[in-house]
């Protein structure tokens, strides 16, 4: 079948590196999308924060002048607030107790409110939960973590769950990660796996602690004027490619975990299993704190949701 020349092109951008599997499950979307639109429609892929940091991509992006984004639930939560909601510490048992909320209700609570600041949301991705790593010593206990630098995303809750352990939040964006790590400004930081691997951490940590604290997800998103304007048939076909994306990344990322976590042995790295009982405790007054900031409606039926959900 020969395609047809585009009629339309469509930039999305995001800031996963290309070792990434979210950055594959983003070609996928972009090959899917031009095979079942036999060409017409085109998606240029921007990974690695190549159009800049998350914060200047979601502007652009309400401001048209990019097409699509892949923020991740936390830094979309500046402008929803609900979806700030789904990184709250120790909300989450596992990554079945996140599918089952985000595929029953979240799209239905937000949709709203990405209409507000103009998007729409297309799917919801899996990023991994966050892990804990340093290059001092093991973190068995929260104790562990008392007068450690830690490197955080620029994001409130962030700093006051580090601040609740005992450690020192060093905000610091993604792309600048590496860089004060390899100058030794910070001890640790925390990401999902996925992330520590595809970014080579292991080159400046020694330990990492498995402690699930953080339920990290991304939502693939369209400026709504965008989208408006595309024919019906297209709308459909980026709706169904982007949440089949999202399904293939979700089984993969499950299945590559235990690998991955042997590359990063491998590597060198000490990976300890921890109780994660008293990391909870010391937490749990940051959900009460940080009510204020999501609002405490938006909080209570996020909770009411996270217990629906619950149980195996």
């Amino acid at each position: 079948m020969t395609h047809e020349q585009p009629q339309r092109t469509l930039v999305f951008a995001h800031h996963a590196d290309e070792d990434h599997l979210a950055h594959e499950s983003t070609l996928q979307f972009a090959e899917r999308v031009a095979t079942r639109t036999n060409g017409a429609l085109e998606i240029k892929v921007v990974s690695n924060n190549a159009l800049g940091t998350i914060p200047r991509v979601l502007r652009d992006l309400r401001e048209g002048k990019i097409d699509m984004a892949l923020p991740p639930h936390d830094r979309l939560g500046v402008h929803c607030p609900k979806f700030g909601c789904m990184s709250l510490p120790f909300v989450f048992d596992n990554y079945e107790h996140a599918n089952r909320l985000i595929d029953a209700d979240l799209s239905d609570w937000t949709t709203a409110d990405l209409a507000e600041i103009g998007l729409i949301g297309l799917s919801n991705w899996d990023w991994g939960f966050r892990q804990i790593t340093n290059n001092k010593r093991p973190i068995l206990t929260p104790d562990d973590m008392a007068g450690l630098k830690f490197r955080v995303p620029p994001l409130p809750h962030y700093e006051l769950s580090m601040k609740l352990l005992g450690a020192t939040p060093i905000a610091v964006d993604l792309p600048q990660l590496v860089r004060v790590l390899h100058l030794g400004q910070i001890d640790g930081q925390e990401n999902p796996i996925s992330v520590i691997l595809a970014l080579k951490l292991y080159q400046f940590q020694k330990y990492m602690s498995l402690i699930n604290y953080s339920y990290g997800g991304l939502t693939h998103v369209i400026n709504k004027n965008t989208f408006e304007q595309l024919p019906f048939i297209q709308q459909q076909v980026l709706r169904e490619e982007s949440r089949a994306a999202a399904f293939t990344l979700r089984q993969i990322m499950k299945r590559s975990e235990h690998t991955n976590l042997e590359l990063l042995v491998q590597a060198g790295m000490r990976v300890d299993m921890t109780d994660i009982r008293p990391f909870k405790a010391k937490m749990k007054p940051a959900i009460e704190q940080l009510g204020p900031q999501f609002g405490i409606e938006n909080l209570n039926t996020f909770m009411e949701l996270v217990e629906k959900h619950g149980g195996s």
